[in-house]
């Protein structure tokens, strides 16, 4: 049994760095990124409003004359209001609203990667010791088919984990070397 190890530092780092790739959490926290900025600098541009009124003012007025007493003048008019209005939100250059969600999001990333990082390891761990269990001619046939099963087990979670970087990485490792 070979006492060198399986899971080294170049190894588990290129794994994380797939799994992270594959999960695209590198690529979801640069775009948070792009939104926290976009958020701030929509304070440079107003809110508009715009309003368009019509107003009809219908009356009557009695305007008695000579012949005829009972005289009703009717009037129509017709005005017109238009306003418009900008408003400008300079407290978001400081501290957009959005701000607090967008942080929230962030952490969110953080913890995600965080979680991801360490299930890998764990299962390359996994992996290395049911290795080991399983080409392991001291241990009992019952131990063995366990451990066969569990290799078989982390190396499926692992390749889905880094979106088949483990099984590339397998098969370059299996190649004989340049002589």
């Amino acid at each position: 049994m070979s006492a060198e190890p399986l899971v080294t530092p170049n190894m588990a780092r290129a794994a994380i760095a797939a799994a992270l790739e594959h999960a695209g959490l590198e690529q979801s926290t640069s775009r948070v990124e792009r939104l926290a900025s976009r958020a701030r600098t929509s304070a440079l541009l107003p809110e508009m409003r715009l309003r368009v009124t019509r107003q009809l003012d219908d009356s009557q007025v009695l305007s008695p004359t000579e012949y005829d007493p009972d005289r009703v003048t009717a009037t129509v008019k017709a005005s017109w209001w238009f306003e418009a209005r900008a408003t400008f939100k300079l407290d978001k250059l400081v501290f957009a609203d959005e701000e607090v969600a967008l942080e929230r999001m962030r952490e969110d990333r953080v913890e995600a990667g965080k979680k991801l990082r360490e299930r890998v390891l764990e299962t390359l761990f996994a992996w290395q010791r049911a290795m080991r269990t399983r080409d392991d001619p001291t241990i009992e046939p019952d131990a063995q088919m366990k451990a066969m099963l569990l290799v078989i087990e982390t190396e499926v979670t692992l390749d889905v984990l880094t979106g088949g970087w483990f099984t590339r990485w397998k098969v370059a490792r299996a190649r004989p070397g340049p002589p």
